[in-house]
């Protein structure tokens, strides 16, 4: 995905009773500008690796109404513009490797894990937020060691690559660089790993490509069922001329923190 590919997230002017679409991976978008409102209509696919891309296509007052999903909102001064972001998803995601690995004793590993965003409408200049829908909404799911505790997440499968090189770049997902430590005793299976994404920054670098803070999750030696958990400050090196796209949902304390290690892993 080069740098101009990438750029649907620039302004876009409406003149009243003018209808505009988008299609962005899975979700295909239609917003109108009405006098004193906006409408905005949505549909969303099936396939979350969809790497489809429009940009603010000229489209129909039809085409709009057909939308599954239709909505207005009254503004009294818009300006006419229209603009679109995008925020980390709102709940932890439980990231499952197709191909589960195991870490030996002593060794490290990084990982690129790509993760599905929401997009925000805002009203552009004011950047008032209209709405927040996910691009692709992934299925729920319970992670934890027991029904109390644990977490209410999101469920999704990933390739855990081992190599930038192959990573897919899709415009409506982000890229976790994770790297994992095992300093304890025997190999460390990893088969589904915890993703606290509303603790992270979203990033977009000079190529459009958009991307979290590093996340390092250490096993250590001294037998307990606790691992450390350290999200590293600033986009990763692998971002070049990052800029922030959304800031986290929540703030942790302290970039370093621990949880029961079957809550990582």
């Amino acid at each position: 995905m080069t740098s101009e590919q990438g750029k649907w997230w620039s302004p876009t002017k409406l003149e009243v009773g003018e209808v505009r679409r988008w299609r962005i991976g899975p979700l295909s978008l239609w917003i109108q500008r009405r006098q004193g409102e906006w409408r905005i209509g949505w549909s969303q696919g099936d396939d979350p690796l969809d790497a489809s891309l429009e940009i603010a296509a000229v489209s129909s007052v039809a085409e709009l109404e057909a939308a599954p999903m239709l909505e207005r909102f009254v503004q009294r001064d818009g300006g006419g513009s229209i603009g679109l972001t995008a925020a980390l998803a709102d709940r932890s995601l439980v990231t499952r490797p197709r191909s589960p690995f195991s870490l030996l004793e002593g060794e490290s590993v990084q990982l690129f894990m790509s993760s599905p965003l929401w997009l925000r409408i805002v009203s552009d200049p004011q950047e008032q937020q209209i709405r927040e829908i996910p691009f692709y909404r992934p299925s729920d799911t319970w992670f934890g060691p027991t029904t109390i505790s644990g977490e209410l997440g999101y469920a999704m499968q990933t390739h855990c690559r081992l190599s930038l090189e192959e990573v897919p770049w899709r415009p409506h997902r982000a890229v976790t660089p994770l790297i994992a430590e095992n300093r304890g005793e025997g190999s460390l299976l990893l088969e589904k790993v915890c993703v606290p994404v509303p603790l992270l920054t979203l990033y977009r670098d000079e190529e459009g490509k958009l991307w979290t803070q590093e996340i390092v999750v250490r096993r250590e030696r001294n037998g307990s069922e606790a691992a450390e958990m350290e999200i590293l400050p600033g986009p990763p090196a692998e971002a070049r001329g990052a800029q922030v796209v959304s800031q986290p949902r929540l703030r942790p304390e302290t970039n370093h923190f621990s949880r029961a290690l079957s809550l990582l892993f």
